[in-house]
């Protein structure tokens, strides 16, 4: 409950921070230079990809689906109402986290220096939502789960390994989608990433309870509520670190209206 609560009011935040910021202007896009962005983000500039993006939301709702494959074992499908509720709340935790980043920075995208990318897009609010990537935050929160649960069930199977390995190409897949359609920065990606560890959040306290009825799941241990804190802002702080530590200069690669100011 404390952690359902807790995705509730994180999804909450999310609302109140991520509303539309105000669309950029035609002369302020050409003003723009790509020499502004730095060095380890600029290779996102020049991509532009429609059939990327298509790819990336096709490949993000197959994973979002994915968890429901777990039901197809009888020991995972009796359990699958508290399986469940595990998935709600990193779901909650997963869609709700990227909206606070992009409601707060309001990064521009990599597509608006790039002038292959349409003019109409560039001058969409959406244009100003780059940071950080909620593809690749989904992508890894559900893979993370579903390979987790089935680790947690089965810690001795070999297929695991399997699951893992395909778990994280999928959704390392669509972190590359993301930065082909030219819509995010590595940065972005790297970022997102990291927030696999939501996924984790909800199974150390609930798997426990869930499967440690099974006899090959006794050996579980239950992790302690400081040790899932400390775990979760670890890892996000980590994410944040490793995603801006190669930025020469952050706020350049955004457009608040200090910047606008700036720029005119």
């Amino acid at each position: 409950m404390l952690i359902f609560t807790s995705g509730l009011l994180t999804a909450l935040t999310a609302t109140a921070l991520d509303d539309p910021p105000p669309p950029l202007a035609a002369e302020q896009v050409n003003k723009l230079s790509r020499h502004e962005i730095n060095w380890f983000d600029r290779g996102a500039t020049y991509n532009w990809s429609e059939t990327a993006i298509t790819a990336s939301d096709i490949t993000i709702g197959l994973l979002i689906a994915s968890p429901l494959a777990l039901a197809i074992d009888k020991n995972i499908r009796s359990d699958f109402g508290t399986v469940g509720l595990m998935y709600l709340e990193t779901m909650l935790f997963a869609a709700s986290l990227p909206s606070i980043g992009k409601g707060s920075v309001e990064r521009i995208r990599p597509y608006i220096y790039n002038p292959e990318a349409p003019l109409e897009k560039k001058l969409d609010s959406d244009a100003k939502r780059s940071f950080f990537s909620g593809h690749t935050t989904m992508a890894f929160a559900t893979s993370v789960f579903l390979a987790k649960v089935y680790t947690d069930y089965y810690p001795n199977s070999k297929t695991k390994y399997f699951i893992w390995a395909g778990s994280m190409a999928a959704a390392s897949f669509v972190g590359y989608l993301r930065y082909e359609a030219g819509v995010h920065y590595p940065s972005d990606i790297m970022v997102g990433g990291s927030y696999w560890e939501c996924s984790r959040l909800p199974n150390p306290i609930a798997a426990h309870k869930t499967i440690s009825k099974h006899q090959h799941s006794t050996n579980i241990k239950r992790k302690s509520y400081n040790d899932i804190i400390y775990d979760t802002v670890s890892f996000a702080f980590g994410g944040l670190v490793l995603g801006s530590r190669k930025l020469n200069s952050f706020p350049c690669t955004t457009l608040t209206d200090k910047n606008l100011r700036r720029v005119n």
